[in-house]
């Protein structure tokens, strides 16, 4: 574990945590994929997850995460959400009984995969909230270690479960009250690393060692590590080199440039072992991480500063520093980052939800990405090789829409243009892609796009509206010189019928299948300047989100309401959209000061509002929003992500799974045997009507997999054989099945006893 120096400035820098409450959702930068720009920890359980820890310096927001790298599924547990006291989160470790243990600046954080509780000087005996690392002995008790920025007061606590007790130089011998880390031998052995010394405590003495009593050979101690013989590794530097020191309780050995050569010319910091395999990082010229296969050592490039390395079960090779966590399979490296996992900024330009409920956000430095709940894909330029980068200028994405054949298209806003278009929406077969640009197309600058009724798809630009028909596959520009478009539109909608409505100064205009009409705001009576969003009804009547407020024309008769006779936030109207029950729902903010807005909701009778004073919203500056067909209300809080609403309880996202995974009931002893089989969440979540479910077995074993509806009755059973070890697939269909929650069940009859574990999944219809 890399120590972490806190500039005491930092500290006064907060952010507002938002309590969970089932009405809203945030989608954050701090929240989805790895979360934080600086992993201070990774560890991993024993279903093979990854477990990261850190903060992010941008959002000042921290966040635990656990990263199933097999399916490539992220969740996260931030400070934003209240799930953490804090935004530093230096350490996260599952226990025995896989519950898991957050180690942050404002207390020790236990969460069971229901409740958060977190101990700190307010209900414990602990002298300080600061914790920097956890761990737990054989019998199952929790070991910390906790320090003060100021290094007065530190030490070391056990916790039983419901007593504390407290190591510190004032109560103790222990030596040291700065204590960073601790890790725990087979024979129950604790070891504290502090900066200067290696200090042994057996539960009744404290034996240190350092450079002047000992074979540790430099004076400051960088990081520890257990070996295979749970001999204590330290990693130091003395006057001419980094060195390994290992001590197995009698005698000193070492790793260092002389029986090792490729450490030669770096200093390094940290290390893990496992096994026979080694991983360490440092820097010198550059950063490096050298790795030791078990017979070879080969050296790599480390990017930015690296605070924690891990090797994890399958002997993958992880590295967490700042901007990426990355692994190494012994054949390539991935590289995870808020540009290549989960939403890149918590500034996006548009947000679009399709026929599928997919989420679809353009930003600034992701370019383009999907929410396919629960993963993430990202189509720029900084998403490290991992998915498709079609505009390699440009980092900037400016819009998606989709069709009335049912392709998804997005744009990217760049000289070169750029737009591509998925047919239909497979956008996994990333071969059929199509890609458009000034090679092949009129596109440049996009700013946003729609489609209508008839296949053809608008891209809006500064310099003219390009047309895609998709019945011709050609290309045409409008302008003002061969439409009514005027130089700058605005608000865009379709009707019931396919018309395309284009918003302006004191018009609309109006594409009907290769006719232009235009609607005189003025001559129809209204007092309306700017048109910034359009939408229809139920009885397609026509709705105008404007500088003035919101206003309804029914053909005949216009209607409008302000903030001056309805509750409407604003009379600047960003954005409007109407659920299939006739509800409407707009967006309004105004700059006068700081930003005040909200989201104002009509039934039909009368309007209500969400503010961040009386709701959950996060930002009151909203630019855009968008309704998916669970009635979510799919908001872009800008400079706080996307947020999601539905008045009774956000619904269609239980794939956002933050149960934690258990197999046994608790391992009492150390004595105890564990069968290490791994079941994964079945993809893809919500489903209809096909998906998969996958295991893993470390030997061969009996095993059944079952269906069960809500109520416990078990609907299908897909196994009950013996099973050979290893990854399987099995799938299942739910072409008998009606819409719902079912959960299904892998009992595992192996040599060392029955274990199940149980997953939730959704069948939509």
């Amino acid at each position: 574990m890399k120590i972490i120096y806190i500039y005491l400035a930092s500290l006064f820098i907060s952010s507002v945590a938002f309590a969970q409450n089932s009405e809203w959702l945030y989608i954050r930068p701090s929240n989805t994929g790895v979360a934080t720009e600086e992993h201070y920890s990774i560890s991993g359980d024993r279903f093979g997850n990854i477990w990261t820890g850190g903060r992010s310096a941008i959002e000042h927001e921290g966040s635990v995460v656990r990263f199933n790298h097999i399916d490539t599924i992220f969740t996260c547990w931030s400070n934003f959400e209240g799930y953490l006291q804090s935004e530093w989160v230096y350490d996260a470790k599952i226990d025995s009984f896989d519950k898991l243990w957050v180690a942050t600046a404002d207390g020790l954080s236990k969460y069971d995969g229901t409740t958060w509780i977190t101990y700190n000087t307010s209900n414990t005996p602990l002298p300080s909230d600061n914790i920097r690392s956890v761990t737990f002995d054989n019998l199952n008790n929790i070991w910390i270690t906790f320090q003060e920025i100021n290094f007065t007061i530190g030490g070391i606590a056990k916790f039983d479960g419901s007593n504390w007790t407290i190591y510190t130089p004032g109560n103790s011998n222990l030596p040291n009250y700065q204590c960073l880390n601790i890790l725990i031998d087979s024979q129950n052995n604790k070891w504290i690393q502090s900066k200067y010394s290696l200090t042994k405590f057996d539960g009744i003495n404290f034996t240190d060692y350092n450079s002047q009593n000992s074979g540790i050979s430099g004076p400051e101690i960088y990081d520890i590590a257990l070996d295979s013989l749970s001999r204590i590794c330290a990693m130091v530097h003395n006057p001419l080199y980094s060195e390994l020191c290992i001590f197995d309780g009698t005698s000193w050995s070492y790793v260092n440039p002389t029986n090792t050569p490729a450490m030669t010319g770096y200093s390094f910091y940290e290390v893990y072992i496992r096994g026979n395999k080694i991983i360490m990082s440092g820097g010198g010229s550059s950063i490096v991480v050298l790795i030791y296969d078990g017979s070879s050592w080969t050296s790599h490039s480390g990017g930015d500063a690296i605070f924690d390395v891990y090797i994890d079960k399958d002997y993958n090779y992880w590295v967490a520093g700042i901007t990426t966590l990355s692994k190494y399979t012994g054949v390539q490296w991935n590289d995870y980052m808020r540009y290549s996992a989960g939403l890149s900024e918590a500034n996006n330009y548009n947000v679009f939800v399709d026929s599928e409920d997919r989420l679809w956000a353009a930003n600034g430095n992701g370019g383009i990405q999907i929410f396919d709940c629960p993963k993430w894909e990202s189509y720029g330029p900084f998403n490290q090789g991992l998915y498709p980068s079609p505009q390699t200028l440009s980092s900037v994405g400016s819009a998606a829409c989709e069709d009335s054949f049912g392709n998804i298209w997005f744009a990217y806003n760049s000289t070169n243009g750029t737009v591509v278009k998925i047919p239909n929406g497979d956008y996994k077969n990333y071969a059929s892609w199509h890609v458009y640009d000034l090679d092949n197309s009129p596109v440049s600058w996009v700013e946003e796009s729609f489609a209508d009724g008839f296949g053809n798809v608008f891209f809006y630009s500064s310099y003219g509206t390009h047309m895609y028909n998709n019945n011709t596959n050609t290309w045409t520009t409008w302008n003002n010189n061969n439409s009514p478009l005027q130089y700058d539109s605005y608000g865009f909608g379709t009707d019931a019928n396919g018309k395309v409505y284009f918003g302006g100064y004191q018009q609309v205009a109006i594409y009907n299948n290769g006719v232009w009409s235009v609607m005189n705001l003025q001559s129809l009576g209204t007092n309306i300047t700017a048109v910034n969003d359009i939408a229809f009804d139920l009885q397609n009547n026509l709705w105008l989100a404007t500088e003035e407020g919101v206003w309804k024309y029914d053909g005949t008769n216009w209607t409008t309401w302000n903030s001056g006779n309805s509750a409407i936030v604003d009379n600047h109207v960003s954005s409007i959209d109407i659920d299939n029950n006739g509800s409407v729902y707009v967006s309004s903010f105004g700059t006068l000061g700081n930003v005040n807005g909200g989201i104002s909701i009509y039934n039909g009778v009368s309007w209500s509002s969400l503010t961040s004073e009386n709701s959950g919203l996060p930002s009151e500056q909203i630019d855009d929003i968008d309704l998916d067909s669970h009635g979510n209300l799919w908001i872009n809080t800008f400079t706080k992500g996307v947020t999601v609403y539905k008045n009774g309880g956000v619904s269609g996202l239980e794939c956002i799974d933050k149960s934690l995974q258990t197999g046994t009931t608790g391992i009492s002893s150390n004595s105890a045997k564990v069968y290490d089989f791994s079941l994964s969440q079945n993809y893809p979540n919500p489903f209809n009507p096909v998906t998969n479910i996958s295991f893993d077995l470390p030997s061969d074993a009996n095993v059944k997999l079952s269906i069960y509806d809500i109520s416990g009755r078990e609907v299908d059973q897909l196994l009950n054989e013996m099973v050979y070890s290893g990854k399987h697939t099995v799938e299942f269909s739910g072409n008998n099945l009606s819409s719902g929650t079912y959960f299904y069940r892998l009992t595992v009859n192996s040599a060392t006893g029955i274990f199940t574990e149980t997953k939730k999944m959704i069948l939509l219809k």
